[in-house]
């Protein structure tokens, strides 16, 4: 919440709505996370409730329409609070969810191909939307349903997308719950053998452990494996009922039996602590005592490290758990280390989210108005990324908890009357109030719902004559092989310029950068062998952060290389901004069993241009000559017309890179002074030792093997 209000004041936005003026934004928050919207009501323009890829399709190009002939600020957020679908404050009607019925039948989006590592770095096909399952205490299911399942067919169109379009090699197959996916094993099957000489890898999010088959296990851990994660919530049989999910524990340890053998070495579990539990409501069973007794236990049948992630309960709007009250936080604090106190082994790792944390969640999640407002002036107080335990000032929310004009914590943990009037009670979420009212009474016996299907016998008021559960066609006879050259293996030398805001990238996303590049313009790199498939690339010297280059060396192991001119044609018109090769040419294989120097093994040093203002060239270069004497490293310093060269040779002890010699040198850091470094040559030894360009070394008339 304070991130957006920060995003908002350093785009120059008020963060406050009533405040901005006919010249601002106009700001529209959306997604799951406020199914909820009242406590942004002061902060946002409007507020979209569900899935907005079609109402997008039609809204967007209506509001450009309208700005094209003249309409502002005002014009177009009174056209956006029409739409049904939109929730602003102080809206007298109420706001119904938007469903999307298109879902898996659009065509292929483009996608944006991130240039550095993401936290979630990889290809993403949504195979699912919605859960069957009627967890009480989940609010995604709710959002998203029904569940509706896409073709097997465009499964695969898309993920064709994510790999030769995008280049990616691990491709998440996301859904609510990827275990329902209908004949999932027959699909991950299908995905392996069309894939596997491309080294790609599919993971499954969100497996119950009773859609866990042990063929499916098997087929997930072809080309890599993914980590293996157990939600299980709650221990007990008869709480598992409570909140309509069970996980058996027999069927669990049959599932990690099998995983340890063929090669996992360790599983993650999530439990929940203060959910509302059917033994009639007691809060002083201790729920501690039952989770470590099913993590021992677990642990003693399988002998596998086990991370083990604990939460607090969180009551969610629009679900049956909506009325139950929320855990304090030293209650929390007390399970949590009873938890990790009760452990048998060191194997078993326990992690927990801050119970502060899940308490400012809880003003959130079950929020009015005013709530939104304490985050305001928490925000106004200096917080700022407050997920992030490191980040978080605890003093400074307990000191405006205190100062604010209601109870905080009572009002948030407190339970809810049924006949009470919810802040949220205008938001047609599509599931009846009545429905949810009935599976908390069912939730407190013990009595468990079933899934959802197309013959419904608990409807929940979102069905209806045009929207309802979609299950996917397996159909797989329309479905074309993939038809991929890969002929003519080849290494290749390849020099390549890294400069303008390439140069800010790390070596490790360079590496990516190129592997993606070469799958995407059809040469597909030779994987290594093992467990987790590499790309055959190689690196002479991989640069410094912020410094530029105008030669870079690297090797690649490629099948369908066809020569020099395509090559660079195909691979420039996909590498990004900043990022260009030069030439390229083959290497000849020595035909023996004698391997091959790398060409780091073989690099002798670099030239580097130094570049700074005027006024300071002539300091800073004699001061380079000066100290050339106490650097063997520093071969020679030349003046140039824009500054001054720097020759200088690898080490084998003590090597010192550019930045840290020009550190040590003038006293200061390069880039804050305005500075820049490009590296203009780099050079191999020959047989003699001596510094040669690369490509002179492999030409087809050297004697160099």
């Amino acid at each position: 919440f304070t991130s957006i209000l920060a995003i908002l004041e350093l785009g120059g936005i008020p963060p406050v709505s009533s405040e901005r003026s006919d010249s601002d934004s106009i700001v529209i928050l959306g997604g799951p996370a406020l199914i909820n919207p009242v406590p942004y009501g002061s902060f946002a323009d409007c507020v979209f409730i569900g899935e907005a890829e079609g109402w997008s399709a039609e809204m967007i190009p209506a509001l450009a329409e309208l700005k094209s002939t003249g309409a502002g600020r005002r014009e177009m957020l009174s056209a956006l609070r029409l739409s049904p679908y939109i929730w602003f404050k102080d809206k007298a009607e109420n706001t119904k969810r938007g469903i999307w019925n298109g879902f898996g039948k659009g065509a292929v989006l483009p996608s944006l191909v991130s240039n550095i590592s993401t936290v979630q770095d990889h290809g993403v096909v949504e195979i699912m939307r919605g859960c069957p399952h009627n967890c009480r205490f989940c609010s995604a299911s709710v959002f998203y349903r029904p569940y509706r399942e896409i073709d097997f067919k465009d499964v695969v169109e898309k993920i064709d997308f994510q790999i030769l379009q995008c280049g990616y090699r691990e491709v998440t197959l996301s859904s609510l719950s990827t275990g329902d996916y209908h004949d999932v094993f027959e699909l991950v099957r299908l995905l392996n053998d069309r894939y596997l000489n491309l080294g790609v890898s599919f993971s499954l999010p969100s497996l119950r452990i009773n859609t866990f088959t042990l063929d499916l296990l098997s087929e997930i851990s072809t080309v890599r494996r993914s980590g293996l994660t157990f939600a299980v919530e709650t221990p007990r049989a008869e709480w598992q009922a409570g909140i309509n999910k069970i996980v058996s524990l027999d069927k669990t340890i049959e599932v990690l039996r099998k995983a340890k053998k063929l090669g996992w070495r360790n599983a993650k579990f999530y439990f929940m602590i203060g959910l509302p539990l059917s033994d009639n409501n007691k809060r002083n069973i201790d729920e501690s005592k039952y989770i470590t007794d099913f993590i021992n236990h677990i642990y003693k049948e399988v002998r596998m490290d086990l991370n083990v992630n604990v939460s607090t309960f969180i009551p969610k709007a629009h679900t049956p758990f909506q009325w139950a009250l929320q855990l304090d936080e030293t209650k929390a604090m007390e399970l949590i280390y009873n938890i990790k106190r009760e452990v048998v082994s060191k194997r078993i790792k326990i992690r927990y989210h801050s119970t502060f944390l899940s308490f400012l969640e809880g003003i959130i999640s079950r929020g009015n108005d005013r709530a939104g407002w304490l985050f305001y002036e928490a925000f106004k107080a200096g917080a700022r990324l407050d997920a992030w335990d490191d980040f978080i000032n605890k003093d400074l929310w307990l000191k405006i908890i205190k100062d604010a004009r209601w109870k905080v914590q009572e009002e948030t943990c407190r339970e809810r009357t049924e006949n009470e009037i919810l802040p949220w009670d205008k938001i047609n979420i599509g599931v009846s109030k009545t429905y949810l009212l009935r599976e908390y009474e069912k939730s407190k016996k013990g009595i468990l719902t079933p899934d959802c299907a197309e013959e419904c016998f608990f409807p929940c008021g979102v069905c209806n004559k045009n929207t309802g559960v979609r299950s996917g066609s397996s159909e797989i006879r329309n479905i074309s092989p993939l038809l991929l050259s890969m002929d003519n293996v080849s290494r290749i030398l390849i020099s390549f310029k890294k400069t303008e805001r390439a140069k800010y990238l790390s070596h490790l996303d360079l590496m990516t950068i190129f592997d993606r590049s070469f799958i995407r313009a059809g040469f597909f790199p030779v994987l290594s062998e093992g467990f987790n498939p590499k790309a055959k690339i190689e690196f002479a010297s991989p640069l410094s952060l912020g410094i530029s280059s105008f030669e870079e060396i690297m090797s690649a192991k490629l099948f369908n290389y066809t020569g020099r001119d395509n090559f660079i044609k195909k691979i420039n018109r996909v590498l990004p901004q900043g990022l260009k090769i030069n030439d390229v040419t083959p290497l000849r294989e020595t035909g023996t069993r004698k391997k091959s120097k790398s060409l780091m093994s073989l690099f002798w040093g670099s030239v580097f241009l130094i570049i700074c203002r005027k006024e300071e060239k002539k300091k800073i270069f004699m001061l380079f000559k000066e100290k050339q004497n106490d650097y063997s490293s520093i071969i020679s310093v030349a003046e140039e017309k824009q500054g001054f060269t720097v020759r200088l040779k690898q080490q084998e002890k003590g090597n010192k890179n550019i930045i840290k010699l020009f550190g040590e040198i003038t006293g200061s850091e390069p880039f804050s002074n305005e500075i820049s470094i490009t590296r203009i040559l780099t050079l191999a030894k020959d047989p003699d030792k001596n510094p040669v360009p690369y490509f002179e070394l492999f030409a087809s008339s050297s004697d160099f093997t």
